[in-house]
């Protein structure tokens, strides 16, 4: 893709107004004496995460200056603490409404890749975030949520005492994002400190998956409560398995095949609930096999070689991680307090899910497929455009 057609200068403010409008929040009453309008703000967070200027506050005042033009008004607040002020307070009403509205827009959107093999399919993956080396980073980043258990380990799985010393360069936040598999976008997210579940934040997630949703995932997510989750919310699944995990033949439930295992665990037996059944793939690449299983018995509705082809998919999510860290510049936030770094992170997500919705939306008026995406072209023509919004080229 040609970064110089991606988004023209003078295209910006069509393709904001696609994305987002003042009746969006219209539903939202300001309290104070702030002169921040909502639309208006949600501009500015993202024009300061689109920013690729050194530091946060450079961010913000090329982006007030490219707000003041878009709206013809110059009161809006004058200082970048203020702005973080407002910001934290509406982060979380704001950020429900954009992410509505995204997703409403990837729906309307042109051409038949809604679907992969007739599933809308959702691959989910963590990944660790840096954040400064601040005491109070440190602190809130390193904590153990409450509902992350202790396993006690074996013996040949217990750190050596070189590895127990060794510590991250930086506090870490841990993100887990829901991508979606046809249009290469992303979808949902979670994010908590380093010691987070990213099994816990899909169940988090599910509630918002589209109907009859197909989740692929590694083999970080397995488990029977977070497989029963997504079976009682009508969601099916295509997982990667380890060796640690035990599957069982021949319980009767249906009829038997010779690839019909079931998972049903000590724990859910005891409790009388149900095994969960599943048709277990076995796949061979260069260096080992690949075991999957899915809750979807009917070979018909996937067969064994459209399940690897699904799953071989699921490999978008890790260049969805290198563009965000690597081409957006978010390998490490630059916020130093922990509320400020979580907001950060949170309209970074959001400012990378609108560039990229805007580029793809572009190729597939072409008639190019979401494949095509270059991340760096789409940046590239973006900030360039801002450029000359900044300096008043080229933007009405």
């Amino acid at each position: 893709m040609k970064s110089r057609k991606t988004l023209d200068g003078g295209a910006l403010k069509q393709a904001w107004n696609w994305l987002f409008d003042d009746e969006m929040f219209a539903d939202y009453r300001r309290h104070g004496n702030t002169t921040w309008s909502l639309s208006a703000l949600v501009t500015m967070a993202l024009l300061w995460a689109w920013s690729g200027e050194e530091t946060l506050q450079e961010r913000f005042r090329c982006g007030r200056a490219i707000l003041c033009r878009l709206y013809r008004r110059r009161e809006w607040g004058e200082t970048y603490q203020g702005f973080l002020k407002i910001l934290k307070t509406w982060t979380q009403p704001l950020l429900a409404t954009v992410t509505e509205r995204l997703r409403k827009r990837m729906q309307e959107l042109p051409g038949a890749h809604w679907r992969v093999q007739g599933w809308c399919v959702m691959a989910v993956d963590g990944t660790r975030v840096e954040a400064p080396r601040t005491a109070a980073n440190e602190q809130w980043f390193a904590r153990v949520p409450p509902h992350r258990r202790r396993v006690r380990k074996s013996t040949h799985q217990r750190k050596t005492t070189g590895q127990k010393k060794r510590q991250a360069a930086s506090p870490q936040v841990w993100l887990t994002v829901m991508w979606h598999v046809g249009l290469g976008l992303l979808w949902d997210w979670r994010q908590g400190p380093s010691g987070s579940s990213e099994r816990a934040h899909l169940v988090e997630m599910i509630d918002d998956l589209p109907q009859k949703s197909l989740v692929i995932a590694d083999a970080g997510f397995q488990g029977y409560d977070y497989w029963q989750a997504l079976l009682e919310r009508g969601h099916s699944f295509l997982i990667r398995v380890a060796g640690n995990v035990r599957l069982l033949k021949g319980l009767g439930h249906v009829r038997r095949r010779k690839n019909i295992v079931y998972l049903w665990p000590d724990r859910a037996r005891k409790r009388k609930q149900p095994p969960i059944v599943l048709r277990l793939f076995e796949f061979h690449d260069t260096r080992q096999s690949v075991w999957l299983v899915t809750n979807i018995l009917d070979q018909q509705q996937l067969s064994q070689r459209q399940a690897m082809a699904v799953y071989r998919r699921r490999w978008g999510v890790e260049v969805f991680f290198r563009s965000f860290k690597q081409t957006f510049g978010r390998s490490k936030l630059r916020s130093h307090a922990p509320q400020n770094v979580e907001m950060e992170l949170d309209w970074s997500l959001a400012a990378f899910w609108s560039l990229e919705l805007l580029a793809v939306r572009e190729l597939l008026y072409r008639g190019r497929a979401p494949c095509d995406l270059s991340t760096v072209g789409a940046l590239r023509a973006l900030r360039q455009s801002l450029q000359c919004a900044a300096l008043g080229m080229d933007f009405n």
